[in-house]
């Protein structure tokens, strides 16, 4: 991450709304869920209170829902904490006393209609 912002949040907050931004056309896609979460093991990401930060289609539809977020704004200015907690992406777990690293977990699941799967866009 490079700071260039005076915003609030760490690697794990950032690196889940540029993949949100990244992958937004999938987020609002119904046939796919998505879920992202990444988050430091030690429960601290930044100089935060929060472990990291998770999107899913629900949260990311909180987000577009609220005309004054502007998603690409809050990255560019090193703010994905505000921008998490504002539409309920935060994890926090608390300091958990074990840094072993950051842990990213991606999930794909895709609608299925009588048997077969759908054709996807990723």
């Amino acid at each position: 991450v490079k700071v260039v912002g005076a915003g609030k949040g760490g690697r794990n907050q950032e690196l889940v709304l540029a993949f949100a931004l990244h992958a937004k056309h999938i987020l609002v896609e119904e046939s796919c869920d998505v879920e992202f979460m990444s988050c430091g093991t030690d429960g601290i990401d930044g100089p935060t209170d929060a472990a990291g930060a998770v999107v899913s289609r629900s949260i990311w539809m909180k987000s577009q829902a609220n005309s004054q977020l502007n998603p690409k704004h809050y990255l560019d200015s090193n703010d994905s904490y505000h921008f998490w907690d504002t539409v309920g992406g935060l994890v926090k777990t608390g300091h958990t006393g074990t840094n072993v690293m950051d842990i990213h977990m991606l999930t794909l699941r895709q609608e299925r209609r009588g048997g077969k799967p759908l054709q996807s866009k990723l």
